[in-house]
């Protein structure tokens, strides 16, 4: 795996994210779209046509009750109403952002290791989400002296228990150097100096990352890059999966959205749907086509992924969860609210579907997807102008990310 380091913040990339991004997201004019110029109107019809072949059987049906992921769960993530900065708290418990497996999973040496990986990498999130406070926080006042720095480094650190650091990190030394970690972000006092404490504490902690047992082995990653387009390949479960991407890309450039007839049609065919993989694609393909849909396409992601039934869509489902979340209950800006530690309560509840799915009927790309979660970043705030990371996500999981290369044009059997 790769882990990229930048300053005093760290980034862990999975080397099977990057790939993804890669293979789809240098975007061909597709050779299934029609001419823009004069068939505006023929493009609607069969936007139209095409939302009516997906047919409605049965009735509305309901994996789960929506209660991790239910619109009054998300607004209760947010309890920064009052205060100097309204964007520095949120109401879920730190300590449900370490993995830990549900009661009907078996202590198996792979769940073992995926609570030892993630939770040593979840200290490092914790602390890089408080940096990140940090940084935007000076950027909109005057820090005079060391003292502004230190408390406001102080105010967001984020404070880990001994006794839930022994029960997330049980392996002695491992534990022993996040709590160097820990202990030398408390002093760190914002300055960036190669020389700091917390500068090498981190280097440290990156080290020792590498002798953490693996769950995925280099033959198994390097196959799952080769064939994972066979593998994710979505038109299995919707065969009109080539069409609709086609029609979403030519939507871009024409501005023609469905009409809220075929809209509500959309959504209908996703509420009816009772197979998993199906109605996950359709959701996530809601997000693609529709503006005015957005917010039922996040919530009806957000039932997918609390029910607990396996999908192998389910990181990407939770990457647009995520980002939709943030855009439509909070907002874009870096000067806002980005509960993490809300996002990351639901992506252990993933992992542990996951290794439920192992347990009971595994597909052998499954710790691929384990590991994908384990490095799969924090949503970051950027610079003032630039917001915070969920615009870019949901514009990289609409124009490539994930996207069928032959919804591209492209094959991915010849093309790199």
């Amino acid at each position: 795996m790769n882990i990229v380091t930048s300053g005093n913040t760290i980034k862990w990339i999975s080397l099977i994210l990057i790939m993804i991004l890669n293979c789809a997201s240098c975007k061909q004019k597709n050779k299934h779209s029609v001419s823009i110029s004069s068939q505006e109107s023929k493009q609607l019809d069969e936007k139209a046509l095409l939302v009516d072949s997906l047919k409605i059987c049965g009735h509305p049906y309901h994996f789960c009750e929506q209660i991790l992921t239910s619109e009054d769960a998300i607004l209760a993530a947010d309890i920064s109403k009052v205060g100097d900065y309204a964007f520095d708290r949120e109401a879920t418990p730190i300590q449900e952002t370490f993995f830990f497996p549900e009661k009907d999973i078996k202590s198996t040496t792979l769940v073992k290791n995926v609570q030892l990986r993630y939770n040593y990498v979840n200290v490092l999130y914790r602390i890089l989400q408080g940096y990140e406070l940090f940084i935007r926080k000076s950027s909109a006042d005057s820090l005079g002296t060391r003292k502004d720095s230190l408390d406001l480094i102080v105010h967001d650190c984020p404070v880990i228990p001994s006794s839930l650091l022994q029960k997330a990190i049980p392996e002695k030394e491992a534990r022993k150097v996040a709590e160097k970690l820990l202990a030398s972000y408390q002093v760190f006092d914002g300055r960036e100096d190669s020389d700091s404490a917390f500068d090498k504490a981190h280097a440290i902690y990156v080290e020792e990352f590498e002798n953490l047992p693996i769950i995925a082995d280099d033959v198994l990653l390097e196959d799952f890059e080769e064939h994972f387009w066979e593998w994710y390949d979505k038109r299995k479960y919707v065969p009109e999966y080539d069409q609709i991407v086609a029609l979403y890309i030519n939507d871009v450039e024409t501005e023609t959205e469905l009409t809220d007839e075929k809209d509500n049609y959309l959504k209908a065919v996703i509420e009816w749907e009772k197979d998993i993989d199906r109605r996950t694609i359709l959701a996530l393909e809601l997000i693609r086509n529709s503006h005015d849909s957005f917010k039922d396409a996040t919530m009806y992601l957000g039932e997918i992924l609390e029910s607990g039934i396996y999908t192998k869509y389910i990181l990407e489902a939770w990457l647009a969860w995520r980002a939709g979340v943030q855009l439509v209950f909070f907002s874009p800006s870096s000067f806002c609210v980005i509960p993490n530690y809300y996002y990351d309560k639901l992506r252990i509840k993933c992992m542990n579907t996951i290794l439920r799915h192992i347990q009971t009927g595994p597909d052998k790309y499954d710790v691929c997807l384990l590991e994908n979660f384990i490095f799969c970043e924090i949503l970051h705030r950027m610079d003032a102008i630039y917001g915070n990371e969920a615009m870019t996500t949901i514009s990289l999981l609409t124009n490539g990310m994930f996207i069928q290369p032959s919804a591209l044009g492209k094959d991915y059997l010849k093309e790199e």
